[in-house]
Formats: C-alpha cells, structure tokens, sequence
C-alpha cells in the first residue's frame, strides 16, 4: 500500500472538501495540507479530522523541502501518463474547482497528471481526486 499525502489548493466549495475528506479515509491518506481552501461543509467528517492530520499552510513554498515525489492531478485534461513504478510515498495534490492551479505554481510538482473528458469540460475536483486515488493505489 502506498503512503499518500493529500494538498488542496484553493478549494473552494465546502462541499467537494467535504467529499475530499471521506476519500482521504477510504484511501488511507496518512496527511491533508490545505492551501487556501474552504472548511468542509456539513458533511460528516469527525471521523477524517481525528484520524488524518490536517495541516493548513500559508503557502506553497513548503514543496520546495517536501522529500517524496509531488504529483499534481489536473481536473480537465486530455491524457493520464503512465504511473510511476516503485513510488512508495508521495504527495497528490489538486486545484481550484474552477481555475486548477495557477501555472506559477506548477512549478512545485515534479509530474502533472490529467483525467480525460471526453464529454465533460472538466470532472469535479473530488470525482476527479477519485479516480486519480483509485489509479494511483491499484
């Protein structure tokens, strides 16, 4: 089983932190930082805040000294690179629901992973964390 660490970045929608949560346990995330998001919404999340540490930090400069790999998932992409072999810890981090993540700030992550859509602009963040969880783990 992988270590995964969760970042959320401007995550606005209290609910999809909501949701975010709930995954985080179902996927046995061991830490959650959040950039600039939105408290999750009412939504049953006791059981994620007493198991998972949640971090708030006030800017992304913290990736600079992050020791495992950083992947950044795209929420309205057009390919899903190939995973990468013999990762055991990392950090999966995901954008704005409306926006991503600002191109200054792409920066940070060594790979950017994208979800196709083929009928969709662009998947929820949290359906797309989803996928990219599952993908990931399995």
């Amino acid at each position: 089983m992988n270590n995964i660490d969760l970042l959320l970045i401007n995550v606005k929608f209290p609910e999809n932190v909501g949701m975010i949560y709930r995954l985080a346990i179902q996927f046995n995330v061991r830490h959650i930082y959040r950039y600039n998001c939105s408290v999750p919404g009412k939504t049953n999340t006791y059981k994620t805040e007493k198991h998972i540490p949640i971090t708030d930090v006030l800017s992304l400069d913290f990736l600079k000294n992050y020791p495992h790999p950083k992947y950044l998932l795209e929420t309205g992409g057009q390919i899903l690179k190939k995973k990468p072999d013999n990762v055991s810890h990392y950090l999966l981090a995901v954008g704005n629901e409306s926006y991503g993540v600002a191109d200054e700030d792409k920066v940070y992550f060594d790979e950017i992973y994208t979800l196709q859509a083929p009928r969709l602009i662009s998947y929820n963040v949290s359906a797309a964390l989803a996928i990219g969880l599952y993908y990931f783990t399995y």
